[in-house]
């Protein structure tokens, strides 16, 4: 195994990898970085993959990197022979997905996406409930999340907050990176894994924060089969809850903790029944497919319904500005953070209608809505 980028979350993968190493099962053999990793390692550290690739052979390659270098990196890791993790979102056009499933491909090689939530047996499970008709027809899907960032987070790097990155798309809004498990999550509930899954989505993206990408939006996407996913998003709440996916349905509701594995059904007059999903990591999947030949968990093709989304953020224009008297600002420094004023409220009632705050009214809103097609 071989890692590319060890700061930041990839430090969560080096982690991992080190503890798989110290096991036996698999080595770890290189570490490529443009910073040197603090602490010894039982491996050379490299600068960059190309020179790793000139002195390593690594069967497998973690690429926790920039999400605007993940397609090159992916290419000449693919090229190299090995197979790839490479962090969410993999790509952010379906013309680079595109471009990935054929390095992919030309390689005979795998790459699977590290959506952790997409190795949760929890999908599953929900899906299983949905049609048994536990919750009677279901009605639609939403999904919530509610979550802070400060200043000092869209400050730490030249990308973060980005869409565009020296004419390379990089967005880095609240829908492509941050919350982007309720996106590919809220898209396995609905049963769209590939891009033509998925048949409509109507965006309408916000920021609060002063960053060019969105930080507050809700979108609306319509599967093939016409079900209806209504996510409501934010970055700019008065508290950091954990996210959740709720399946509506004419007899109860299905509340779905993707974060916590934790399923909850309820239905009027009855004791709601909890169920817990089992995950497996997805290094270990990849390590076992290698060696095993075992089922890709969430594999590169189980995400085009999500780049499809990404695909539609990117055309659309550029996100909104709140106007700052709906802005309540909180902290001091780089610890200061913004508040959208009710967005509990409006995320609450975007996902359980399963329409856009523009749709609902929001007085940050605008008037209309764009449909993506």
């Amino acid at each position: 195994m071989a890692l590319v980028g060890a700061h930041g979350f990839g430090s969560v993968h080096l982690e991992r990898m080190l503890r798989i190493h110290g096991s036996g099962r698999a080595r770890l053999v290189g570490v490529a970085d443009r910073r040197v990793v603090d602490g010894d390692l039982p491996v050379p550290q490299f600068p960059s993959l190309a020179a790793m690739l000139d002195d390593r052979a690594p069967d497998i390659v973690v690429i926790s990197t920039p999400i605007h270098t993940h397609l090159e990196l992916a290419r000449l890791a693919l090229t190299s022979g090995a197979d790839v993790l490479v962090e969410k979102p993999p790509v952010t056009s379906i013309s680079d997905f595109d471009l990935l499933a054929e390095a992919a491909r030309d390689a005979g090689r795998q790459v699977q996406v590290a959506f952790q939530t997409l190795g949760s047996t929890g999908p599953a499970i929900v899906r299983s409930l949905m049609e048994s008709g536990a919750i009677g027809t279901v009605t639609g899907i939403g999904a919530v999340g509610l979550w802070q960032r400060t200043l000092g987070y869209w400050r730490r790097s030249p990308w973060t907050g980005r869409r565009d990155l020296d004419g390379t798309p990089v967005l880095d809004g609240v829908v492509a990176n941050p919350l982007a498990h309720a996106v590919s999550t809220s898209l396995a509930v609905a049963g769209c894994a590939a891009a033509t899954d998925v048949s409509g989505i109507d965006l309408d993206l916000y920021h609060a924060a002063p960053i060019e990408a969105d930080d507050t939006s809700s979108v609306v996407i319509t599967s093939r089969d016409g079900m209806k996913v209504g996510l409501a998003l934010t970055l700019a709440a008065p508290a950091q809850l954990p996210p959740w996916i709720s399946v509506f349905g004419d007899t109860g509701r299905i509340d779905y903790y993707y974060e916590e594995d934790r399923i909850v059904v309820s239905q009027e007059g009855s004791k709601p029944v909890s169920y817990r999903a089992v995950r497996t990591n997805l290094l270990e999947n990849l390590l076992d497919h290698r060696c095993e030949g075992t089922s890709l968990l969430s594999p590169l093709s189980r995400s085009g319904a999500f780049v499809a989304v990404l695909d539609a953020v990117r055309r659309w224009r550029l996100p909104r500005a709140i106007d700052q008297s709906q802005v309540e600002w909180r902290g001091a420094g780089g610890e200061r953070h913004a508040v959208v004023r009710g967005i509990e409220r409006w995320a609450r009632r975007a996902a359980e209608r399963q329409a856009t705050f523009a749709q609902l009214g929001a007085p940050w809103a605008a008037a209309v809505s764009r449909v993506q097609e």
